[in-house]
């Protein structure tokens, strides 16, 4: 698989808004009122909204802001972002809200594929795997170098879960490189 030139990336900027999404969705879970209105939402309102996906509409209106722009890194930090939200809100999958270290895991692994899969383009079906397949292994990949790291556990800095990230998309490349050869 060739890599084709695509827009500049910024594993901060991702990690960052990944952050503020897992911030206000931590706050809505634990009803924390005053960390919601600091942030301009009401947790009355939305405890009111009908479904999960228009609460994660409306936490993700005000984490990925008008400002944040329309080019392609920030549509991935708006998917990285739903996801979180998503992830976190879901009280079947997470009966009680993650704790910070599962956050972090989740948090690196989306940020290792939506960065990867952007970079690889469109990659098309072949005989052996649909593009609905790659995705999904590039996640499950993802989310298990995620789990590798080992950051959670130590309180990870800025630097170390950039460095994790850096790591997952070096790991990647080489893997899917060699197989598409």
């Amino acid at each position: 698989m060739l890599f084709r030139s695509s827009p500049q990336r910024n594993a901060r900027a991702y990690a960052s808004t990944a952050s503020r999404a897992a911030n206000l969705a931590r706050a809505f879970r634990d009803g924390d009122r005053e960390a919601l209105a600091k942030a301009g939402l009401d947790f009355d309102k939305l405890s009111a909204l009908p479904s999960r996906a228009e609460v994660v509409r409306e936490i993700l209106s005000v984490v990925c802001d008008v400002d944040m722009g329309s080019d392609i890194p920030a549509e991935e930090q708006r998917d990285i972002a739903a996801h979180m939200l998503d992830w976190m809100l879901d009280t079947d999958l997470n009966p009680s809200p993650p704790d910070a270290a599962a956050i972090t895991e989740y948090a690196i692994g989306q940020i290792i594929a939506e960065m990867f899969l952007s970079e690889a383009g469109e990659v098309t079906s072949t005989d052996a795997v649909s593009r609905e397949e790659f995705v999904g292994e590039v996640y499950e990949a993802s989310q298990r170098l995620a789990a590798r790291s080992k950051l959670a556990q130590t309180g990870a800095s800025q630097q170390e879960i950039e460095g994790a990230i850096q790591k997952g998309l070096k790991f990647l490349r080489r893997t899917y490189a060699r197989d598409n050869s």
